[in-house]
């Protein structure tokens, strides 16, 4: 048995030196030709317009083939391999949607595929831009400047003093006349926000455009082609005496237009994503209280936004108007649950110590008052700015907000405008993340901010030849990281000329209160004069349409 168990050993011993001496020592220690860090130079998310070009060149370094890698490219469109073998790509897409790039490098010595993808969201050229409304013979006609993303063009320092490279936007297409003939006396333009979800939409009309003039009409947001006039959606006959609208407040839940003769209306509707489901009532709110003012509303995200605020002729002072509807967060449904709208077109008194600044006003009249809403340490609110004029000529800027369902005035502000006592108002343009208006008195542009607690004069920032006939605003707000935007003017003349201005705050100090003012034309510019000059003719009104409610809290470049 020893004998048999030495045998065995002995055998075992023999094969493995066989394979020793057939081992050619053949070991490969190579190192692999890593991806340093990862690919960069390639967004996650871009937003273009349809038939606009986007070019993408990712760039990469490997751990060893640094400076000439052996290397090869793929690049795949919604999963399917695209005819393209170069590092850089231009995408380019005639409808709108949502699409995933994905871009490839190939280690040809390995095989080894390193990837990145982004989402590339093509709205359509008419979601986002300034629109210029002109009469022409005495007919209502549009003009449309696109907005063009320029990624990564731009350095700056973000607030806790770390250089960032950044998009910007610029102002290069314009479309003039695009919209003729949609009716006669223009007036102004407004954008009637929708809900600020797609409820599992493809493609969702966000907003809509509502042209001022002796027949209202309403145009889709992204075609700007009519959807309707606004006398259609009464139900039954037109009110008694007929119908000549001045204002409107309309939201995702419900539209309140007040008409010449002071009388408000009220459209209600069932479901958030359809902007002429229901109907006009014809019987005015309130049992036919008489209103002199009503003014817009911003409704986004919080179903509790709902005050609608107006002007009793009465007794001249600012009420509510509830606005009610909701819709779950968490549902594709677009219907309003019934508890939510139950209350809606309830006229309603403000409350609170600071509410006799608008109540049984005597000696000062509203001349405007426009949104103001801010995002206040995650606390969205409800906000209006006025602007208030004395009996004896001078000026006031008056800010506050409004608590969902309560009836208080919170973190009422007021600032004398002293220096343009006597002055002729002509608009004023609401910055409502920067906290700043810029207000035109004639041919001059002042720049005033309403920041609690900080006592700030107005500033004169330019003056024109010509007297200014219509202002806008384009209140670009980003996350801290991206540094700070400059906020964008709009600014019609009465020769018909256009010009859109970054305002430039400079020497702010922590309280806020900014030193200097500057503007800088961004419009006209190089490109954009390659297509035509900036006149428009009888420039009547100019809005800048944001598209979608939720760029009211979050732009998106």
């Amino acid at each position: 048995m020893k004998k048999i168990t030495v045998y065995i050993l002995l055998l075992l011993l023999l094969s493995s030196i066989c394979s020793c001496l057939d081992d050619k020592n053949n070991y490969d220690y190579t190192p692999i030709n890593e991806l340093k860090g990862t690919i960069s130079n390639i967004e996650k998310n871009y937003s273009v317009g349809i038939d606009e070009d986007l070019v993408i060149t990712p760039t990469f370094e490997f751990t060893i083939d640094k400076t000439d890698p052996d290397v090869s490219y793929e690049w795949r469109l919604d999963g399917e391999l695209l005819n393209v073998k170069a590092p850089s790509y231009t995408f380019n897409s005639h409808k709108i949607g949502l699409f995933e790039l994905t871009f490839s490098v190939i280690d040809n010595k390995t095989g080894v595929k390193y990837s990145a993808s982004t989402d590339i969201l093509v709205r359509s050229p008419y979601q986002r831009g300034w629109v210029v409304l002109s009469d022409v013979d005495g007919k209502s006609t549009l003009s449309f400047i696109k907005i063009k993303t320029l990624y990564g063009v731009s350095e700056t320092v973000n607030i806790w003093g770390e250089k960032v490279v950044r998009d910007s936007i610029a102002y290069h297409s314009v479309e003039k006349y695009l919209v003729k003939d949609l009716g006669t006396n223009p007036k102004g333009v407004f954008e009637h926000l929708g809900y600020p979800s797609t409820f599992g939409q493809v493609e969702t009309v966000y907003d809509e455009l509502v042209v001022m003039q002796d027949r209202w009409v309403e145009l889709n947001g992204n075609t700007l082609e009519r959807e309707v006039y606004t006398e259609d959606e009464f139900y039954g006959d037109l009110p008694v005496g007929g119908f000549k609208p001045v204002e409107a407040a309309m939201s995702y839940s419900a539209k309140f237009i007040r008409d010449e003769n002071g009388y408000i209306y009220m459209h209600t509707k069932p479901v958030a994503n359809d902007f002429h489901a229901g109907a006009y009532m014809s019987i005015p709110l309130w049992n036919y209280t008489k209103f002199s003012a009503l003014y817009p509303v911003q409704k986004f995200k919080d179903r509790n936004m709902d005050a609608v605020l107006a002007l009793r002729e009465e007794d001249n002072s600012l009420v509510i108007i509830r606005n009610g509807g909701g819709v779950k967060n968490s549902s594709n449904d677009p219907t309003f649950y019934d508890n939510t709208v139950k209350d809606t077109g309830e006229i309603v008194e403000f409350e609170g110590e600071d509410a006799k600044n608008f109540q049984n006003m005597r000696d000062e009249s509203i001349v405007t008052m426009k949104t103001a809403s801010v995002n206040v340490n995650g606390d969205m609110m409800q906000a209006w700015v006025a602007l208030m004029k004395g009996n004896d000529m001078s000026y006031q800027l008056r800010y506050f907000r409004m608590k969902n369902k309560k009836w208080d005035i919170y973190d009422y502000y007021e600032n004398d405008l002293t220096s343009l006592k006597n002055k002729e108002y002509t608009d004023m343009a609401v910055f409502e993340q920067k906290q700043y208006v810029v207000i035109a008195m004639g041919n001059e542009l002042w720049y005033c901010q309403y920041v609690k607690g900080v006592a700030s004069a107005p500033k004169l920032i330019h003056t024109f030849d010509k007297k200014v006939i219509a202002l806008s605003s384009n209140d670009i707000y980003l996350y801290p990281k991206y540094g700070v935007y400059n906020g964008q003017l709009g600014v019609a003349l009465e020769d018909g000329s256009f010009f859109i201005y970054g305002v430039e705050e400079k020497n702010k100090q922590e309280s806020g209160l900014v030193n200097d003012v500057k503007i800088k034309q961004l419009y006209p510019n190089e490109e954009s004069e390659k297509e035509g000059d900036n006149n428009f003719g009888k420039i009547v009104d100019v809005l800048y349409k944001i598209g979608n409610a939720n760029q009211i809290v979050q732009y998106d470049l």
